[in-house]
């Protein structure tokens, strides 16, 4: 039984309320923290603002370089030479990045908003990809920074614990949400206790990894943040060369999903 439509409307609010108070609240505590002379945390905090922006410009433009938007399919590359298509594609990709940084988070609030005024099953299954890029590589490691900074800094005030329980919920409900979706037969539209139970599976599992990466933080400051990083990469280009076809689809699809996978188990 899909959703009733008074109910997309509220989770759709709900929605952006979250993240606009979520990117909100991070972004305050990264000025706090540098008005506070903490510039190493103040810059890791605001880095990781911009990384889902960063990360989707860079998709963007990798997509658009290797042909995926033209009829013929045809890459860069292969249409003006190994030489002429890596000096064009280069730059594109790092300018794409650069401007998915700034225009990220003001053009997916504008998306999240849309999709509450059209509540059509495809405008729902793009806003909750959005999100959940947003969620994925912001809401998620500043949740475990701000557990962090909580311990180590005793940074225990009010705005610090907003933004940590914002983050927390954030995570919490976007990785259910995505859970339901990938086991729902309709993408866009899918029964609210779907969301519930996924995120009653995955809430011991992604609060055990956060709290672990948090502690692990507090002993050694440096390496732990590679982690992730190291994880990603091998893991994504072990999934990518065992993947039957090696194209962009699945060389997006490999990191994408293997980025899930660390934060949840049960995808």
């Amino acid at each position: 039984m899909a959703k009733p439509y008074w109910l997309v409307k509220a989770l759709s609010i709900f929605t952006i309320v979250l993240f606009t108070v979520d990117t909100g609240t991070d972004g305050y505590v990264g000025y706090d923290l540098y008005n506070r002379c903490h510039y190493k945390y103040a810059a890791s905090v605001l880095s990781f603002v911009a990384v889902p922006g960063f990360f989707t410009g860079a998709i963007l433009s990798l997509m658009l370089v290797s042909g995926h938007f033209d009829d013929d399919d045809e890459s860069f590359i292969e249409k003006y030479g190994v030489w002429r298509g890596l000096s064009a594609s280069i730059p594109i990709v790092l300018l794409g990045s650069i401007f998915g940084a700034i225009l990220f988070i003001p053009g997916t609030f504008i998306y999240l908003v849309y999709s509450a005024i059209k509540t059509s099953d495809d405008t729902q299954e793009k806003s909750k990809y959005a999100k959940g890029m947003e969620m994925l590589l912001e809401s998620f490691p500043q949740f475990i920074l701000s557990l962090f900074m909580m311990q180590a800094l005793q940074l225990t005030e009010t705005l610090n614990i907003v933004s940590c329980s914002v983050s927390g919920v954030s995570v919490l409900y976007g990785l259910g949400d995505f859970l339901a979706m990938d086991k729902s037969e309709t993408q866009g539209n899918y029964p609210f206790s779907m969301t519930v139970w996924g995120t009653l599976s995955t809430i011991i599992d992604t609060l055990f990894r956060s709290f672990l990466l948090a502690y692990w933080m507090t002993i050694s400051k440096t390496y732990v943040i590679i982690v992730p990083f190291v994880y990603c990469i091998i893991m994504g280009l072990v999934t990518f060369i065992k993947a039957k076809k090696h194209n962009f689809e699945n060389f997006y699809l490999s990191f994408f999903n293997t980025i899930i996978s660390f934060g949840i188990s049960s995808l």
